[in-house]
């Protein structure tokens, strides 16, 4: 299966969209699997569940998106 390219940019909004956890912002970059998502911002206690989520979220997206970094 051919997965769609998405820029880091792109990634992040699709993965604030699906997030519950608020103040927080959050990175994409490329690493040796793909792709990831850092948190950063906010309390420490905040930024640890936040992590949490959107590694999930990451887990569901790199099944179908690539990060695009062409653009």
């Amino acid at each position: 299966m051919t997965k769609l390219k998405k820029t880091a940019r792109e990634l992040a909004e699709m993965i604030a969209a699906r997030m519950t956890s608020r103040g927080v912002r959050l990175n994409v970059l490329r690493d040796a699997v793909g792709w990831h998502a850092v948190v950063y911002g906010g309390a420490p206690h905040h930024v640890t569940k936040a992590q949490a989520e959107v590694d999930q979220i990451v887990q569901r997206l790199r099944a179908n998106y690539d990060l695009d970094d062409s653009r």
